[in-house]
Parts: C-alpha cells; sequence; structure tokens
C-alpha cells in the first residue's frame, strides 16, 4: 500500500476515535463547529443547524434552515459574497442563500460526496473541494463551469492568486489549476497527505503543513520546493502568514514560528494539548485554543500567555470584530457553543442553544 494513502486511513481512523460527538454518534474529521463573521453578526455552523449570534451579546438573532432537516449537516465556516451565504454541506450539497432570505436555499449544487471544508469566492466564480476527488467551479448561479478530478478525495479549501487556483489532495498533491478554464498548469507531488489548506503570502508563496510533520514552501509559478523543515510530529491545522512569518501548530500542541523566506525556526511554545486551527490576530497578538479548551495569547516574539480555559475543546479558528475574539466550542459538558471573550480572556458572553 502506498504511504500516504495509508496514512490517511489510519488518520482517519484516529479522528473518528477521538471526535466522538454529542449525539452519540461518531463525528467524521472536521465534523466540529465553524465560526464566521459577517457584518457584525455571528455564524456558528454545528450540525443541520446556522446559529446567526448578536456579537455584543452572543444573543440568538435568527437560524438557517428554517426547518432543520438531519441529513443536512454543516461544520465548515460560512462563506460571504455580497448578498449570498454558502455553505458546505456533509449532505452532499453545496447550499446557497440570498440576502432576500438567508433561512431557505436559493439554489444548491449536489456532487457524490461531502463537502467538508469552506468553499472559496474569486474571480466572480464559487471554487469548492469534495471528497469525490473533483473540484467544482461554479457561477453565482450555481452553474458548473468546470470540474477537476485529482488524485484522491478533496477536503481543503482550495486557494487563489493571479488567476490561478491552488488545490491540495489528502494525497499530498498540490495542482495549479487556471481559474477560468481549469486546465492543469503544474502539479507537485508531496508524497505525503496534507489535509489543510496552504498559506500564501504577497510574494506568490505557498506554504503548508504535512501529517509528515513538516512544513514546506513552494514557488507558486514554477511549483517547485523552496524550503522544508521539521515539526516534532503531524500537524492538521493550515499554516498562518503573517508580516514574513509562518506559524502553525501540532498535535502535541506545539506552536512554531518560522522565517517565510528561509524557512529557519525562530521559535516555538507549548500550548499544551493539540492545536487543530490557526491563530487569529487581534492587536499585538495572536489568540488561539487547543483540545483543553485553553485560550492562549501569542506574542510575535514568542512568548505565550494562557488566558482562559473554557468547558470543551477549541478545535476551529476563531474570528475577531476588532474588539473581542469568538470562538466555537465542541463537547462541552454545559453545551455551551460559542463564546466571546476580550483580549484579557474575560469571559463577555456564552451561548448555549435552547435545543
Amino acid at each position: 500500500m502506498n504511504r500516504k494513502f495509508g496514512l490517511i486511513a489510519f488518520l482517519m481512523l484516529i479522528f473518528a476515535t477521538m471526535l466522538s460527538g454529542c449525539s452519540g454518534s461518531t463525528f467524521l474529521a472536521s465534523s466540529w463547529p465553524g465560526i464566521a463573521l459577517n457584518n457584525d453578526m455571528l455564524y456558528v455552523t454545528a450540525g443541520n443547524t446556522v446559529h446567526v449570534l448578536d456579537t455584543e451579546f452572543g444573543d440568538p438573532d435568527w437560524s438557517y434552515p428554517e426547518k432543520p432537516e438531519a441529513k443536512t449537516m454543516f461544520f465548515a465556516p460560512a462563506v460571504f459574497d455580497g448578498e449570498n451565504m454558502i455553505l458546505s454541506g456533509f449532505d452532499n450539497q453545496l447550499h446557497v442563500t440570498s440576502a432576500d432570505d438567508m433561512r431557505s436555499d436559493e439554489w444548491t449544487f449536489e456532487a457524490k460526496n461531502r463537502f467538508i471544508d469552506s468553499a472559496l469566492v474569486a474571480d466572480g466564480m464559487i471554487f469548492a473541494a469534495n471528497a469525490d476527488h473533483f473540484l467544482y467551479a461554479l457561477d453565482m448561479d450555481g452553474d458548473e463551469v468546470f470540474s477537476f478530478e485529482a488524485d484522491s478525495p478533496l477536503w481543503a479549501t482550495p486557494v487563489y492568486n493571479d488567476g490561478v487556483i491552488y488545490q491540495v489532495s489528502q494525497g499530498g498533491v498540490l495542482y495549479a489549476l487556471d481559474a477560468k478554464e481549469g486546465y492543469e498548469i503544474w502539479q507537485l507531488d508531496l508524497d505525503i497527505s496534507v489535509m489543510s489548506s496552504p498559506a500564501i503570502n504577497e510574494d506568490g508563496m505557498l506554504f503548508l503543513s504535512t501529517m509528515g510533520s513538516g512544513v514546506v514552501a513552494v514557488d507558486s509559478n514554477s511549483g517547485a520546493i523552496v524550503w522544508e523543515n521539521e515539526m516534532d510530529t503531524w500537524a492538521w491545522a493550515s499554516p498562518f502568514y503573517y508580516e514574513g512569518f509562518v506559524y502553525v501548530g501540532d498535535a502535541e500542541g506545539d506552536f512554531y514560528a518560522f522565517d517565510a523566506e528561509t524557512g529557519n525556526l525562530s521559535w516555538t511554545v507549548k500550548l499544551s494539548a493539540r492545536v487543530l486551527s490557526e491563530p487569529v490576530v487581534m492587536g499585538d497578538a495572536m489568540y488561539i485554543g487547543n483540545e483543553e479548551g485553553e485560550i492562549y495569547a501569542i506574542s510575535f516574539d514568542g512568548d505565550a500567555d494562557k488566558l482562559k480555559e473554557v468547558d470543551g475543546k477549541i478545535l476551529s479558528t476563531g474570528v475577531t470584530d476588532g474588539s473581542l475574539i469568538f470562538f466555537a466550542i465542541v463537547e462541552s459538558e454545559e453545551d455551551i457553543l460559542a463564546i466571546g471573550v476580550d483580549d484579557t480572556g474575560s469571559l463577555e458572553w456564552e451561548y448555549v442553544p435552547e435545543n
């Protein structure tokens, strides 16, 4: 068996075991609540409901769909484009609603398998990766413009830059595709599984974290590897690029800062538990949660301060409105679904759904 595909099967087994859900059934990998911010409202995707909350107090405003169905499951953060909200569904469908009535679908697009991660809106089109191995490119009316078949399932959101779409497969193949017509420009086989999206900087350098305990920088024009560096263990989270450095957390709770140009390790801090998300920047610090429900503030010099520990796990990337940081919570004994904290970790509000 090819080692990267054997690793995929192994990792899926690990995560199916690790992420047993509150419903009593076993979650698939990535099936933890996502959170997004749009027009001063929070959108928490959690199972068959998208909870829409006021950011100031965490009060519920409305929810989607108007009548939830057991077969429709959302976990990836919602994506917004003007008057449209785009949701990736575990029911094999991409759901798009309009601003006129976000409680029901404007249109849906059905694939052969699950949409695991969020879609990407770029260049007037929607790009959606599916576990059926296909990347689908749709116009804003839901009509298919093209589809591209990869070597293995596609879970991660693609990345767009200057007319090119970059899509990584579970099998660790990175593809560069023409965003208008979908033809392949180049591909790079990393020969190890990659579960998360690349990051890209202003110079067009792509950064990937792998299940082989590594971070890789790739030239987006040529597809050539520029540098590689190691971590102590595998990383599920995407790299996070910010002002010349690449930041990534791994499965043992170590958080790394690499020089984006050279790949040299700048510093590492220990966050005590598995990190499965990227940090969010507010002010002069990064904020991130871990599997133990701990929230950390990390300076860009590598000083980490544990601000708070909440009831439950923080597995998805937070969002901020500039004054508060918001996190989705999973496996809370108190059924907490989302929280808002300030930059000291003080809890401003918590949201517990009525049901």
